[in-house]
């Protein structure tokens, strides 16, 4: 090859490896501008938001449940994420989403802490449950598909718990349901299997054999033995004698079971249409007169205005000091219309 040749060659290649960087240069420049752009899309480069409680004080009463809100300035600045914690838990319990549940009367503080590094405590105080400003809610006649989800919906969104008196052959119907009520800590407890009031008040035996199906069934479906019932038609209906039902009252007893009726009600089963606005104002009439309530309602299939009047009921108390337990926390004597 010529001298001339070999230069030229040299040239040709040189050339080659200046465009050659050249496109890497803008190869390397677009994939940057792609990369920042999705960085900017994605908040990158936002400023890290200052995390604080929105309230620095906060009092909540025993076994009652809580989520607590945060501020962040700026308001479009980057969340970090969070971690909670309780410097007491046995006043207070706080988990991964914020909620703190207060389980002994007393002070606490609780903490958020970053990623970033940075904290903010806020001061709760627990206190003890007053009985008499305790409300029981109580549905009887479910499970059903269309109604009990929805109140379910309205009792978790106030953290409030309740009992539910099942009836067996829907409780087979909707086993979900059923656990639902029992993960959710709502009271289980046992009305009927039939709810056919002839059958299971035709004898001694056929109660209890009625009763024990649905106590099965229950435990079954939750792990758990119930501890409360309610006969159907309460404690004095026109199918069983004041006898009788004492008799099956005390039996229920040995068998280490509070049977209970109720002093305060919706009115929901009374063989009229009312209105919601109605069924509360008669319940919040009801309950003002206990020093404590048990409150009677329905979550059958046809009670399709029993989740709208529990969220009055729950708000209109809420706001006065009221908290709403199942019967498991109750303390008093059963209370019963024989």
């Amino acid at each position: 090859m010529s001298s001339q040749a070999r230069k030229e060659k040299r040239r040709k290649k040189i050339i080659f490896h200046k465009r050659f960087r050249v496109f890497l240069i803008i190869i390397s420049l677009i994939i940057i501008i792609v990369a920042l752009v999705c960085a900017a899309k994605s908040g990158a480069f936002k400023p890290t938001a200052k995390v604080t409680f929105s309230n620095n004080n906060i009092t909540i009463y025993q076994n009652d449940t809580q989520k607590l809100k945060m501020k962040y300035d700026p308001k479009d600045g980057k969340i970090p994420s969070l971690k909670y914690s309780t410097s007491n838990k046995k006043i207070v319990t706080i988990d991964k989403n914020a909620n703190i549940k207060g389980i002994n009367a007393g002070t606490t503080k609780v903490k958020c802490s970053t990623s970033k590094g940075t904290t903010s405590t806020c001061t709760v105080t627990v206190k003890k449950r007053v009985q008499s400003k305790t409300i029981f809610l109580t549905y009887d006649d479910g499970p059903s598909g269309n109604v009990t989800p929805k109140l379910l919906d309205v009792l978790k969104k106030y953290h409030v718990r309740a009992t539910f008196f099942l009836v067996g052959y829907e409780a087979k119907t909707y086993p979900n349901i059923v656990k639902r009520e029992a993960k959710e800590g709502h009271t289980i407890g046992i009305h009927t299997y039939s709810h056919n009031y002839k059958r299971v008040y035709a004898s001694k035996k056929a109660f209890f054999r009625d009763f024990t199906k649905t106590e099965k069934l229950i435990i079954k479906l939750t792990g758990k033995k119930p501890r409360f019932c309610r006969m159907p038609g309460d404690s004095n209906n026109s199918f069983v004698t004041r006898r009788f039902a004492r008799s099956l009252i005390r039996e229920m007893n040995r068998r280490g079971y509070m049977c209970t009726d109720w002093n305060a009600a919706t009115y929901d089963a009374m063989g009229k249409t009312y209105s919601v606005s109605y069924m509360t104002k008669c319940a919040i009439r009801d309950i003002k007169r206990n020093k404590t309530s048990i409150v009677l309602s329905h979550d059958s299939e046809t009670k399709k205005t029993t989740p709208a009047t529990t969220e009055k009921i729950i708000k209109y108390f809420k706001k006065r000091g009221y908290s709403f337990e199942g019967l498991d926390e109750y303390q008093g004597k059963a209370i019963l219309f024989i």
